[in-house]
């Protein structure tokens, strides 16, 4: 074979090797040239998480130390491997949780399934207020084991995952988990995530086990609800309207405003200044010897919004009295919520009622946050701490505590309205 001819092979291969490789390259997503595995995208992940909240928290290692929390991380980055999905992202929620702060959180939205009930937690248990059809022979029943394990150890369990200020927010917000199939058979509770055996107490007393199956969409379910046995439930003031950011209602027998706030928001056809200006007349034009603001399910927003009703109160005399003006406070009340009782507290003589506050006086906010590059999760971090109260306790306590049951529930029995009213 010629020179010329060796040349012309050489180049033609050369240009065959280059035209492989560039076709090669258009079977690879153009923005990411790394392929890396699952396991290294989570290590990914969580390094950058844990860069970013040390970069841009208030104060990440106020309550764990830097030195734990590495250990912590690192040992979770170890064992990857051997996790499922699920245990991963139950791991990765309790090392945020670690850090101690309500509003710094890990927010997972992946397809789950869900077992097909509405719950409420009294101080006697866990019950089932509402149900799909196919269980509504359950509703009014207690939970009492689910799987292989007594709810109260499942609660124990699940809470480590949440972020809370204090312990009231923590078991509060236990529940949320309950009856989420993938979390129970991460932690061994159940063995499937389409079905699991529970035991149920009925209103009658007697204990049953009942197969129940879950689902993946809640909304294409028929519900069955407590109330159409329950007709007294109703009637119960703090459960109506829990959707709607504010509004109030007069009870004339009584002589009573019941003020209910529930979001610290202004909607935008009904802004929250025009509301109270509505609330603050109607108050001026009829006889009040009582004003309740119920914000036993306010979870924060905007603190400033509810200012003007607040002034009106502490200047108002006939009403800034002890015993004529009243806060309901529980384990949701938190974060913007908690300011404005610690405001109320503080310019009025306001009595409190009701639980402990899911909030700390005292806390972390102004909350921020960011996406995982791989996993896309949401997570909120405090980038201020705010001091509001002398006395740094980890939540504000009610002046009279007030004890809820299931059987004042079904017999729409208020126990915070009921004693208000009986003084």
């Amino acid at each position: 074979m010629c020179l010329s001819t060796r040349i012309k092979v050489t180049i033609g291969m050369l240009l065959s090797i280059v035209f492989l490789v560039a076709c090669s390259g258009l079977s690879q997503n153009p923005s990411d040239h790394n392929i890396v595995d699952h396991h290294t995208k989570w290590k990914e992940d969580i390094n950058y998480l844990s860069k970013h909240l040390q970069a841009n928290h208030k104060n990440m290692y106020h309550t764990i130390t830097k030195e734990d929390y590495n250990k912590e991380k690192d040992t979770l980055i170890a064992e990857l491997p051997q996790l499922t999905e699920m245990e991963k992202i139950i791991r990765l929620k309790g090392l945020v949780a670690r850090i101690g702060d309500g509003h710094t959180a890990v927010y997972v939205n992946t397809p789950i399934h869900v077992f097909p009930f509405k719950i409420m937690t009294f101080e006697d248990g866990v019950y089932i207020i509402n149900a799909s059809e196919a269980y509504k022979n359950l509703i009014g029943a207690k939970i009492k084991q689910i799987g292989h394990l007594p709810v109260e150890d499942i609660l124990v369990l699940l809470s480590n995952m949440v972020s809370k200020d204090n312990v009231v927010q923590q078991k509060s917000h236990a529940t949320d988990y309950l009856l989420i199939a993938e979390y129970l058979q991460a932690y061994g509770i159940i063995d499937h995530v389409n079905q699991a055996d529970m035991i149920f107490q009925t209103i009658e007393g007697e204990d049953i086990t009942v197969s129940i199956e879950s689902t993946m969409d809640l909304d294409k379910l028929q519900w069955a609800s407590i109330g159409k046995t329950y007709k007294a439930i109703r009637d119960l003031l703090y459960l109506k309207n829990t959707a709607e950011p504010y509004w109030f209602a007069y009870l004339p027998k009584d002589k009573t405003i019941y003020f209910q706030y529930n979001q610290c928001f202004s909607l935008e056809n009904d802004p929250i200044d025009a509301f109270i200006q509505r609330l603050i007349k109607f108050m001026d034009e009829h006889q009040v010897d009582t004003f309740v603001i119920d914000m036993r399910h306010n979870s924060g927003g905007n603190s400033t919004l509810i200012e003007p009703l607040i002034t009106k109160l502490a200047t108002d005399k006939a009403i800034n009295q002890l015993g004529k003006l009243y806060v309901v406070i529980g384990k949701r009340t938190f974060s913007s919520a908690v300011l404005n009782v610690l405001t109320i507290q503080d310019k009025t003589e306001a009595i409190l009622i009701g639980k402990p506050t899911g909030g700390r006086p005292n806390h972390y906010g102004e909350v921020k946050q960011f996406t995982l590059p791989h996993l896309g999760y949401e997570v909120t971090y405090s980038t201020k701490y705010f001091t509001y109260s002398q006395h740094d306790t980890d939540a504000i306590y009610p002046d009279i505590e007030v004890t809820y049951t299931f059987d004042d529930f079904i017999h729409g029995i208020d126990p915070v309205l009921q004693i208000i009213l009986e003084q």
